[in-house]
């Protein structure tokens, strides 16, 4: 906001849409910020209490519809699972509301630009909930970049790997849910090197699934990866961002 005093501005009333795991790390640490969370959604009834009784939220619906149609709301979270974003952040952008939506924005290109579009003709905002952006040392590897301290910057490479276990029915590991590599886990190295050093103008990606053997006694398995290149010449004078991502060690 340039500088302007955000006290000016009256406080964004929330409205949390779904009631999982993630809906409930946001609503502790926005409760704990001290944010308005005035209001929560489920596909249940009973589930939209339960959420609102633990966090003392003031209004429980139990239907998306109800949620975004709520006058007392200005902002929707959508925290459902991957395949679930698209649908509930049209609704809420057909109701007048932002959206702030649980990464990855959404499964593809078509469903992202939509978005937009929709968005943009309403003049709201949405975005993603992409938190590693606004974390202090990203501020300062931003200033770096920008002064040339470290110089002229011509590659990058982003290792992302987590754990997630070999249970088929978890999201990490169900195609249905959008699972794999590069959403739940691609969308850091890939968010990190668009934020410092710009738009790439090219994108190309490899999939490969590797076995492997696990160190600590476990059984192994497959080891889903995904790598990509991002090339942006213009900022890189034509060097390249190369990274890669693993749902399973």
């Amino acid at each position: 906001m340039n500088g302007a005093d955000l006290t000016e501005h009256p406080a964004l009333r929330w409205g949390l849409l779904a009631t999982g795991g993630i809906a409930r790390k946001f609503t502790g640490d926005a409760l704990s910020a001290g944010l308005q969370v005035v209001a929560v959604g489920s596909r249940s009834q009973q589930s939209a209490q339960q959420f609102a009784a633990e966090f003392g939220i003031a209004q429980a619906h139990g239907s998306y519809q109800e949620l975004v149609e709520n006058d007392a709301v200005d902002i929707v979270y959508v925290a459902t699972p991957h395949p679930m974003h698209y649908e509930p952040t049209m609704l809420a952008i057909a109701a007048g509301k932002h959206v702030l939506v649980e990464k990855p924005f959404m499964l593809n290109r078509t469903q992202a630009e939509q978005v937009r579009e929709a968005a943009r003709a309403k003049n709201l905002l949405v975005t993603e909930a992409m938190w590693t952006r606004y974390l202090p040392h990203m501020v300062r590897i931003r200033q770096l970049i920008a002064s040339g301290a470290i110089g002229e910057v011509r590659a990058l490479f982003a290792d992302h790997a987590q754990s997630f276990g070999s249970d088929p029915t978890h999201r990490i590991n169900a195609l249905e849910l959008g699972g794999g590599a590069l959403l739940d886990l691609g969308v850091y190295p890939v968010s990190f090197a668009w934020d410092v050093l710009g738009a790439p103008n090219q994108c190309a990606g490899l999939r490969a699934t590797r076995r492997y053997r696990c160190r600590h006694g476990g059984r192994g398995g497959d080891d889903p990866r995904i790598r990509g290149d991002l090339h942006l010449p213009e900022l890189l004078s034509g060097g390249r961002v190369q990274y890669r991502t693993y749902s399973g060690l």
